[in-house]
């Protein structure tokens, strides 16, 4: 008999104490899920004091639930007793999240992010990777999409699951169906390698810089000094410019985020904003770029008005232009928050700026 063979008769002799409310039986199930409940709810919940208190209630839950459950268990196929707890555990926590959704919406879009991140981020990469392999800057944009029209008018379009059937099957069919729409709209883009083909190395290897890695202009063209010394810097911005004009041409037919280029120091504006533009024309779908250009009075306003928090994030992210997870690390918080954040800062700040 093997050890998966015993592991199962274990499991099932201990379940079936459990329905029988055997002396000990309990105590015994406790020790064997307790610690797979404790890293479920410690992903759910970042607060402490908060996350004990929601450890409790699934312990509670699952005594209350302890023989429909166990009698699902011993009627189903031979399987881990942990791993059936797992999925029941989830269950418990998704639905949880949803009346947070429900009864305080801007608290639940966060525990939904912290919750849900890594299992999105990773249907994300796969869907994006058929056919290749996608960049981590190609899987972060999609993340922010995603995010943004699922968490849109206080989570409207998660709020209407049904519930006919689990919660995280549901959101990985949402999830891939919006990558397939983000590719189906990125075909222009697809097409940009093609467009670029006649370009010399130097302004290829700028393009490469620029619209595939999100760089700068400027430390683009820096990066291309340290890679070509033997180049003149007038040559090298020259290329940075020829690959932002041909990149912007392609970029003006993508129907999602125009992009808008910074300025290379000491040398004239690449497709900056006019006077005239809007605070709106700022705003680049849900992820705001904030260009190094001149904010108007209104976006300044709308800044400084956000709650301290979100505030701190918007700046270090498209100010500063830290990615979420280097934020993270200097706020030394979770990555999923620094995402809550950004999200509902962009929130207020496309609400002020209408």
């Amino acid at each position: 008999m093997g050890d998966a063979e015993v592991i199962s008769l274990k499991d099932r002799a201990l379940a079936q104490d459990l329905v029988a409310d055997a002396p000990g039986a309990w105590e015994c199930f406790v020790r064997h899920v307790g610690g797979k409940v404790a890293q479920a709810t410690a992903r759910a919940q970042p607060n402490p004091r908060r996350r004990d208190a929601l450890f409790l209630d699934v312990m509670q839950w699952l005594r209350d639930e302890n023989g429909p459950l166990l009698q699902t268990y011993l009627r189903g196929p031979a399987e881990p007793l942990a791993l059936f707890i797992g999925r029941e555990v989830d269950g418990f926590l998704c639905r949880w999240i949803m009346r947070c959704l429900e009864d305080t919406p801007r608290q639940g879009c966060e525990l939904f992010i912290r919750y849900f991140n890594r299992d999105i981020s990773a249907w994300v990469s796969r869907a994006l990777s058929v056919g290749g392999p996608a960049s981590p800057s190609a899987i972060e944009e999609a993340m922010q999409e995603l995010y943004a029209k699922l968490l849109a008018h206080d989570a409207q379009r998660l709020r209407g699951f049904n519930h006919e059937g689990p919660l995280r099957g549901y959101l990985r069919r949402v999830v891939v169906n919006l990558c397939a729409d983000l590719k189906r709209h990125e075909h222009g883009h697809l097409r940009l390698p093609v467009a670029v083909a006649g370009l010399s190395p130097l302004s290829r290897a700028a393009y490469e810089l620029v619209f595939q890695k999100d760089h700068p202009p400027e430390q683009a063209a820096q990066a291309l000094q340290v890679r070509h010394p033997e180049r003149a810097w007038a040559e090298i911005t020259a290329a940075v410019k020829e690959a932002v004009s041909i990149g912007d041409k392609v970029e003006a037919q993508r129907p999602l985020r125009p992009r808008l280029v910074a300025q290379i120091h000491d040398e004239q504006a690449l497709n900056a904003p006019s006077e005239d533009m809007s605070p709106l024309d700022l705003l680049i779908g849900t992820e705001t770029v904030l260009t190094e250009l001149r904010l108007g009075e209104q976006m300044r306003e709308a800044l400084l008005a956000l709650p301290p928090e979100q505030r701190q994030a918007v700046e270090l992210r498209f100010l500063h232009e830290l990615k979420p997870r280097d934020i993270a690390a200097r706020l030394g918080c979770d990555v999923a928050i620094v995402h809550g954040r950004l999200q509902a800062g962009l929130r207020r700040l496309k609400t002020a700026l209408k």
